[in-house]
């Protein structure tokens, strides 16, 4: 179990490395395009807002999905749990359907892949092992690739 614990401690730190990398690269190049990030935009009902933030501009790095013809800009909200560690303390919960549902399924493959997250800021941990953190997301506000 102990081997275990410190494998997944392990490719927990090089997802977060992983993870900041991107982050970094993205922002480097938001700023050489002159384009503001979206992150104002991502919502989190509990938590760091930060983080929040933080983790939102993760899950829509990773999200797979081209969508053509769509009305408005639907959202889809999901709360999840975290561990101390930043892996997730279950499923995701889909509290809100966009109406579209190859885009929520999109969104939840995303949360997935991105987990495990960098571990949560200490003075917000309980709350957000215990609440949760909210996670919206809209088809319009995902990163072009």
């Amino acid at each position: 179990q102990e081997k275990q614990r410190k494998q997944e401690e392990e490719q927990s730190e090089l997802r977060a490395q992983k993870w900041r990398d991107q982050i970094k690269q993205r922002n480097n190049q938001q700023a050489s395009d002159g384009i503001a990030g979206n992150a104002d935009n991502s919502q989190g009902a509990i938590g760091d807002d930060s983080y929040v933030r933080k983790v939102v501009a993760l899950v829509k790095s990773n999200t797979r999905l081209v969508i053509k013809d769509f009305e408005g800009n639907p959202e889809v909200k999901f709360l999840i749990k975290l561990y101390p560690d930043g892996r997730l303390d279950g499923a995701p919960k889909k509290i809100k359907s966009s109406g579209l549902p190859i885009f929520d399924d999109a969104v939840e493959r995303a949360i997935m892949e991105s987990a495990p997250f960098p571990k949560p800021p200490p003075k917000e941990l309980q709350e957000i092992m215990q609440n949760g953190m909210e996670i919206t997301q809209t088809p319009k506000d995902r990163p072009k690739r």
